[in-house]
């Protein structure tokens, strides 16, 4: 998932033009003196409207900082990042962690999550990694709550490198179209990284698709560089606009799972189905707690998966 989130508070206050007013509605009624005497007031009421809208933009900027402290507070309690260090540096000791660098051609787990779109996983998400030069790849797809026909459709490629499970219900979402966006899916995109069998898993959304080398690339950066997680660029595509997602090293709004592989070995690390709460999406959430335990990050400075970015949906 990829989006930027500006917040702009703006305090604003006007006097309107009164003299000219006046003058329009007193015409040579409203003699010298008392033009003068009311734009002396005027002027001081200008005067103190400025202090005062001064003393608002700068309360505002206090309190900006202090929510923004708060939420540094909060949020390194809530993350558990000296946690996820340690267990990182467990997962550094074990054989599978060291499996995943030593193979030549590694096992990759291609997880997706969907809800109700079979057209667009059969028409595009897996068709991509069907058509991947790349060829050791499993498929890991997981419902979240699919009542459509998705489990027909998969059924019918009768293709053993897909399995396909469905949760028995939708994940429990916030209410507001925009904090469920945030976190839409993060159960099913969890347990499918959990049902992988793979030394390496590669996210893909449902309607996106990789670029037909977007495996064969990460591995291979991954391997000769020894990192944990690579990701590349992404295009995002909107109708007929189209501009390129990239920043290294990763930060909000331009970073997305979907040009990521990371070590199963790492899969400890999840999507946050609360993130809302810190106003992050889930996928950003979870690769900012690797940055912030250690996790040795490689980066390929090409577009290696298309996205279609779509807002909240209720």
């Amino acid at each position: 998932m990829v989006e930027e989130h500006t917040h702009t508070t703006t305090v604003t206050i006007t006097v309107m033009p009164i003299v000219p007013r006046l003058r329009r509605a007193f015409g040579s009624r409203l003699d010298r003196p008392t033009v003068d005497w009311l734009s002396d007031r005027l002027d001081e009421v200008n005067a103190e409207v400025s202090a005062l809208r001064n003393d608002l933009a700068k309360q505002h900027a206090e309190t900006i900082d202090q929510l923004a402290g708060l939420r540094s507070i909060v949020s390194a309690d809530y993350d558990r990042v000296p946690e996820l260090r340690a267990r990182l540096l467990q997962a550094r000791d074990s054989d599978a962690y060291r499996g995943a660098l030593a193979e030549t051609e590694p096992l990759v787990s291609v997880r997706i999550a969907t809800y109700n779109r079979s057209a667009l996983l059969m028409e595009r998400a897996l068709p991509s990694v069907f058509d991947q030069t790349y060829r050791n790849v499993e498929v890991v797809v997981v419902g979240d709550g699919c009542t459509d026909d998705t489990a027909d459709c998969i059924g019918r490629l009768n293709d053993s490198r897909v399995r396909f499970v469905n949760l028995p219900h939708q994940g429990v979402y916030p209410e507001r179209p925009e904090l469920r966006w945030m976190v839409a899916g993060a159960p099913a995109m969890n347990l499918a990284a959990q049902l992988g069998r793979g030394t390496w898993i590669a996210p893909l959304d449902d309607d996106d698709e990789f670029a037909p080398d977007h495996i064969e690339v990460l591995v291979n950066t991954a391997l000769s560089g020894e990192f944990e997680m690579v990701y590349g660029n992404l295009r995002a595509e909107l109708g007929e606009d189209s501009y390129e997602i990239r920043s290294h090293p990763p930060r909000y709004g331009h970073f997305g799972f979907q040009g990521a592989i990371y070590m199963a070995a790492l899969r400890f690390f999840e999507y946050d189905l609360h993130s809302w709460v810190l106003n992050e999406v889930a996928d950003w959430t979870m690769c900012r707690r690797m940055l912030e335990s250690g996790v040795r990050l490689g980066w390929v400075d090409r577009v290696v998966t298309t996205i279609y970015p779509h807002g909240p949906r209720s």
